[in-house]
């Protein structure tokens, strides 16, 4: 193996390297990222296969076009890139990404289950986005059993996830639907509102979201711990509670309304 160390608290490892001259490009084989690369205690995040190479110039906007493609056991990311002295353009189209990408950004271990489809088309400026669009899909979404508080809570198969945003030019990122699940599954929600993006550390975004959930009675009977949350609220005419939610993201805090 092979070291290479962007700053001394992220030196990842891979097996091979190539370069191509013509339009420079470097691939890097078997690559692993420790986790402190990310400020946190999770395991390495390996991958199959690591790319970066320059593509040429584009004129609208004006700047150098780049392009990354991110290789994992079930997944890839390509992601385009142009850019200029002010402003970086991101394109990403037709990707698959998986739990284990999604459990590394956001540094919860095995918390995410399934396989994600994602799209973004974004501007980044001053440290902050300008514009743009996210829309991440899955029909195989789940979440891992946890520990909470003492309290295990086994494993959900949910199925289905939609989500799509906006960024907006106060570094806000708008999220006007996130559905979760189905009438198939144990439990389904509905929820719109802001992420208040933290360029530095995006776990510590304030976040001010409304939405609505609601629970199969196999779910609430296998979760009495539900009823001390949910027990006497009131419900609306579609069987659903209402819900709003403060905090940050790594550590959002859920009101019943």
């Amino acid at each position: 193996l092979q070291t290479y160390i962007i700053t001394p608290q992220c030196p990842f490892t891979y097996q091979r390297l190539e370069v191509e001259l013509l339009f420079p490009r470097l691939q890097l084989k078997k690559v692993s990222i420790p986790g402190r690369c990310l400020d946190s205690d999770l395991d390495n995040f390996d991958l199959s296969s690591l790319s970066f190479g320059f593509t040429g110039i584009s004129f609208s906007p004006i700047g150098a076009k780049f392009k990354a493609t991110i290789n994992e056991k079930g997944g890839n990311l390509d992601l385009s890139t142009i850019i200029s002295p002010t402003t970086v353009a991101i394109n990403i189209e037709k990707s698959k990404i998986t739990s284990n990408f999604l459990n590394f950004i956001i540094k919860k271990k095995s918390l995410l289950e399934g396989t994600f489809n994602l799209e973004c088309h974004a501007t980044y400026k001053n440290r902050r986005f300008e514009t743009g669009q996210i829309t991440l899909k899955s029909s195989n979404f789940g979440v891992s059993g946890q520990n909470l508080q003492g309290l295990n809570l086994p494993g959900l198969d949910i199925g289905t996830l939609l989500l799509k945003g906006n960024f907006a030019s106060n570094n806000t990122f708008e999220i006007k639907t996130l559905t979760v699940g189905n009438e198939k599954s144990p439990l389904m929600a509905n929820f719109s509102g802001n992420v208040y993006l933290n360029s530095v550390d995006l776990g510590s975004s304030p976040v001010a979201i409304n939405g609505s959930i609601k629970f199969t009675q196999t779910m609430q009977n296998n979760f009495p711990i539900l009823n001390l949350f949910f027990g006497g609220k009131k419900l609306n005419e579609q069987g659903f509670y209402t819900i709003q939610i403060d905090g940050v993201l790594n550590s959002p805090k859920p009101k019943i309304l």
